[in-house]
C-alpha cells in the first residue's frame, strides 16, 4: 500500500510539473514568430536568428546578446515581441554592458506596446550588443520570449 501511494504521489507531481512546463512555452511559438520576422526581413538575406527567453522577476533585469557583424554590409535587425506578456525595452549598443564608453545605437523605449515588431538598419560595426531590459513583475507574470532575426544586403 505504501508503494502504491508513493507511486501515485510521484505520478501526480510529474503530471503537474509537465503541465506548468507546457504552459510556459505556450506564448513562445517560435515557428510563427520566425515566419512573421522573416516577412519583415525581405529584401534582406537571412543571416541568423535567436530566440531569447524572458522570465520576469521581482527586480528589473537585463539580458545581453552579442551580435557579430561584417564591416561594409548593411544589416536589418527585426525584433518580434509577440511572445511576451509585459513590454521589454530593446536597446542596441556598440559595446557590452561593462564598457564605460558604450553608445546607444537603437532603442525601443517610447515605442507603443501595441507595436509587436521593431525594425532597425545598421551599417557600421564589427559587433553590436542587444540588451533586453526586463521590467520587474509579480509572480503572476507569464514568462515569454523575444524573437530576433538578422539579415544583410
Amino acid at each position: 500500500m505504501h508503494k502504491l501511494t508513493t507511486c501515485l504521489f510521484l505520478f501526480v507531481c510529474v503530471s503537474v510539473f509537465s503541465a506548468f512546463q507546457a504552459s510556459d512555452g505556450a506564448s513562445c511559438d517560435s515557428k510563427n514568430l520566425r515566419e512573421r520576422a522573416k516577412k519583415t526581413l525581405d529584401p534582406f538575406k537571412y543571416d541568423s536568428a535567436k530566440l531569447t527567453k524572458i522570465t520576469y522577476k521581482t527586480k528589473e533585469s537585463v539580458k545581453e546578446v552579442e551580435v557579430p557583424l561584417f564591416i561594409g554590409e548593411k544589416y536589418r535587425f527585426v525584433f518580434n515581441t509577440e511572445g511576451i506578456s509585459k513590454p521589454v525595452i530593446i536597446s542596441v549598443y556598440n559595446k557590452d554592458k561593462d564598457a564605460r564608453t558604450r553608445k546607444l545605437l537603437f532603442s525601443t523605449e517610447g515605442t507603443p506596446a501595441a507595436e509587436k515588431q521593431q525594425v532597425w538598419e545598421h551599417t557600421h560595426s564589427m559587433k553590436v550588443f542587444v540588451d533586453y531590459s526586463i521590467p520587474a513583475a509579480d509572480s503572476t507574470a507569464t514568462p515569454g520570449c523575444v524573437f530576433f532575426m538578422l539579415g544583410y544586403q
